[in-house]
């Protein structure tokens, strides 16, 4: 089977996935990678992640006249071209919109001319595609019924689900959950981890346990982590002779305002005797908006779109993600989080923006329901009881009681239907069971969790297995690796 692998991932995975993979049948006609060149199958076209992201051409293909798509040809992906400007607010946020369309153009033409090239069978994808040339890749390829593979983390650490297309649920997990419900499962079916993972984070006064990339997040970006950045920072532009610039620019931004002090200008403190919907920013620019919300990467839509639905006398409580001051822009105003973007969020009909400090779990326990793009505070939701609404493409939507909206009038309908019934209980361990029957025991990005031993080469081995057994012969059989 001629296979595309658009996997940028270090040379200790790459080894034993592509050894795997060659073993088992399937033959590497293009493999994109992070400086793992020297991994490429024999006969197999090498091309960088980075230079892919730039919109540069595969070294064997450089010196190709890849000539420009027609309007038709360009017309015809108008909905693919919306969602990469979009993308482009990462890596390409400085560039003007003309300056973005054209890139897509060359880019959109001349993965065009590999797919013509290479006539691949099967394309694999280590996450859901979001870095540009990849996403074009993954709809390209839709439009011409090419099988495409990809896998999203979850908030189980060593847990991965499948999709052939993020857009659409994972076909094995619904079957599972169909059976399951009409089991009539029972949390004292589950295995010991998720029960233990269900008895310790059910119920309306539990903390719930912060996922295992939100722990990692947080190590980045706070205490001696993040002084060790600054301090680096001032290093350099020491060695540089920058100090005085590095000192200037950051007291002018500092004298325009940031978006630190625009969002503390419409903050109100939360009253939680009032009746509200929880809608928890996600931060930006990432694949968790942009592909996976759709149009709805547009949080001011989403929260316009929810409040055009509330019932009488409801109010939104809004909150920003506590990751979108820290990295990348800080708190500098920016393509996602523009001057005003808070003072505009505010004004939308009964929207409360509440301090950035507002515990979610205080927020998520007195709320009416809770409304997310894809974020966990859905999933942390379910657990407390509450049936959230879910505007994007989520791991857990398959989730009965989930409410996936996209309008005005879906919002009406699922804000009638936000209290748990009788039989939730049974309904998210019936999920559980499902998700633990047809996950795959594994991690794309390395686990720092002590308790998840599974070496990236195992994971590598494992995912391998998978690929195989899904796409190219049912009788493989997975060996999972359980710590």
């Amino acid at each position: 089977m001629r296979t595309m692998l658009i996997w940028p991932r270090p040379e200790q995975e790459m080894v034993p996935l592509i050894e795997g993979l060659e073993k088992g049948g399937l033959k590497i006609v293009y493999f994109v990678g992070d400086r793992t060149e020297h991994c490429n199958p024999t006969g197999s076209i090498y091309h960088d992640h980075y230079d892919a992201w730039d919109g540069k051409p595969a070294p064997a293909l450089a010196d190709v006249n890849i000539p420009p798509l027609s309007a038709k040809e360009i017309e015809e992906s108008f909905r693919l071209e919306s969602m990469i400007l979009t993308m482009m607010n990462k890596h390409f946020d400085p560039a003007a919109v003309d300056q973005r369309k054209h890139t897509y153009y060359t880019m959109l033409a001349y993965w065009r001319h590999v797919l013509k090239t290479v006539q691949p069978e099967a394309i694999l994808f280590p996450i859901v595609p979001h870095s540009l040339y990849n996403y074009i890749l993954f709809e390209l390829a839709q439009e011409n019924k090419i099988p495409t593979l990809m896998f999203e983390e979850t908030v189980f650490d060593g847990r991965l689900i499948s999709y052939r297309d993020f857009r659409k649920s994972n076909g094995a997990l619904q079957a599972a959950l169909a059976y399951n419900l009409s089991r009539g499962v029972m949390p004292g079916d589950l295995s010991k981890e998720m029960r233990d993972y269900w008895e310790e984070n059910r119920g309306s006064k539990r903390n719930i346990s912060k996922p295992w990339f939100q722990r990692e997040l947080e190590d980045r970006v706070s205490g001696r982590t993040l002084w060790k950045i600054r301090v680096r920072a001032l290093l350099r532009s020491v060695s540089n002779g920058s100090t005085f610039r590095l000192v200037f620019t950051y007291l002018a931004r500092q004298s325009k305002g940031n978006l630190t002090s625009e969002y503390g200008r419409v903050t109100k403190a939360a009253d939680f005797s009032r009746a509200y919907v929880y809608f928890p920013l996600q931060f930006q620019p990432e694949r968790t908006s942009s592909p996976q919300g759709g149009v709805f990467h547009d949080q001011l839509l989403a929260v316009e779109t929810l409040s055009a639905a509330l019932p009488r006398g409801w109010e939104i409580y809004v909150k920003e993600h506590p990751s979108q001051w820290l990295l990348r822009n800080k708190s500098q105003y920016n393509c996602v989080r523009w001057r005003g973007y808070y003072e505009q969020l505010a004004r939308i009909s009964g929207v409360r923006v509440v301090p950035i400090g507002t515990n979610s779990y205080e927020l998520i326990e007195h709320c009416k329901t809770v409304a997310v793009i894809t974020g966990t505070a859905g999933w942390e939701a379910l657990l407390r009881d509450k049936l959230p609404l879910v505007f994007g493409w989520c791991w857990y939507r398959d989730c009965p009681g989930v409410h996936g909206v996209r309008s005005v009038d879906e919002c009406t309908r699922a804000l009638t239907n936000v209290q748990a019934p009788a039989r939730h209980e049974s309904n998210m361990a019936a999920f559980l069971k499902a998700f633990e029957q047809v996950s795959i025991r594994s991690n794309i990005f390395q686990s720092r969790d002590p308790k998840n031993a599974v070496t990236p080469e195992e994971s590598a081995t494992t995912i391998a297995q998978f690929i195989l057994k899904e796409l190219h012969n049912p009788n493989v059989q997975i060996k999972h690796h359980v710590p």
